[in-house]
């Protein structure tokens, strides 16, 4: 059965999922350069970036999946948009609910995470649906550069932290 989850719904299990992870830290909206990224979690300790799009329905998939020319970019691409996003993570991850978008679709290195509500309808919890293979992520430069966005982020966004 569908959950009808929205995407603030989807961020809230995100905020209680990993709300006592002291060995990771993210932020929601982040944007490091070319990608914007739904939600972005650091893993100081394995120097890792995952990175993740929410998605409340499947055309809305099917988008990302397609040639696309993102907002952030003034010219035409011929790469889909969540291709953009691999240069800044070394994990991506799709978020949607449950029976939203199908394992199969989703093209590796891409991992999907299904969002569900709890059987009493309080609270949610992630199921890993397709594990994202690690890709090589950004090169030392970047990878500084975003390390001192993210934590700027921390004196004006502090309520987007999870």
């Amino acid at each position: 059965m569908a959950s009808n989850l929205t995407a603030y719904e989807i961020k809230q299990v995100f905020r209680r999922h990993y709300h006592n992870r002291f060995t990771e830290v993210g932020l929601f909206e982040f944007d490091p350069g070319m990608a914007r990224f739904d939600a972005f979690m650091i893993q100081p300790h394995r120097r890792i970036f995952k990175g993740f799009e929410i998605k409340v329905s499947h055309s809305d998939f099917l988008r990302d999946k397609k040639n696309a020319r993102p907002s952030w970019r003034r010219e035409y691409t011929k790469d889909a948009k969540w291709e953009y996003y691999l240069k800044y993570c070394h994990l991506f991850y799709y978020v949607c609910p449950e029976n939203v978008i199908m394992p199969d679709e989703v093209e590796s290195p891409a991992g999907l995470l299904w969002a569900a509500r709890n059987s009493d309808g309080s609270g949610g919890f992630f199921l890993l649906k397709k594990r994202p293979k690690r890709n090589g992520g950004p090169d030392d430069q970047l990878a500084q550069k975003i390390l001192f966005l993210f934590a700027a982020r921390a004196k004006t966004r502090a309520g987007d932290y999870f």
